[in-house]
């Protein structure tokens, strides 16, 4: 009984190992068969398979596209501007009025809140995107970009002259320009 038990073990290996060699085999000459199918006149054309990379390269250039896509819907839906430099132009513009002690404050502090969210809520919405390799420099200056606006809005900084300038925004406005000119679509669109 016992001889009898594994010699079945070894015909059960044996199978199992033949099935799974006849489907690697399978699997491996279906572009074969598809190409010797479309040599015979007559017969329905059946699409090869895409091979990996080809599939690789669709998804991330659909990826890409809709990444695309995302920022500009979320730049227009929160930033309401043409581009991200106009967007620090309008931060830059507010309205500084001469409080105590002689430093300078901002005069409207509704217009400094409405700011911030728009910001915060940029910056928030980006970080939920999927990033395709290719904008992965994008991505990251957009985050330093607004983390710099959130950090000057947050506490705007007592300045002893209309002229000082606010280092946090200068920073924010520098990649803002750099990444407008690597990425035009930025604009553009």
């Amino acid at each position: 009984m016992g001889m009898v038990k594994k010699i079945l073990i070894f015909l059960g290996v044996i199978i199992i190992l033949g099935a799974v060699v006849i489907g690697y085999n399978i699997y491996r000459g279906q572009g074969k068969i598809v190409s010797y199918l479309n040599k015979r006149p007559g017969k329905n054309f059946v699409e090869p398979t895409p091979s990996p990379s080809q599939e690789v390269s669709s998804n991330i250039a659909l990826l890409e596209e809709n990444y695309e896509r995302a920022i500009l819907e979320l730049k227009k839906t929160h930033l309401k501007k043409d581009s991200l430099t106009d967007f620090v132009d309008k931060i830059l513009c507010i309205q500084l009025e001469k409080k105590d002690k002689g430093y300078y404050y901002p005069a409207r502090e509704e217009e400094v809140k409405e700011n911030l969210e728009a910001a915060q809520n940029f910056k928030n919405a980006i970080l939920k995107l999927k990033v395709p390799p290719k904008y992965k420099d994008l991505q990251l200056g957009l985050v330093i970009g607004f983390s710099h606006l959130e950090a000057e809005l947050l506490n705007p900084k007592k300045m002893t002259s209309l002229q000082e300038q606010r280092e946090n925004i200068t920073k924010a406005m520098e990649k803002f320009k750099q990444l407008e000119k690597e990425y035009p679509w930025l604009v553009n669109r």
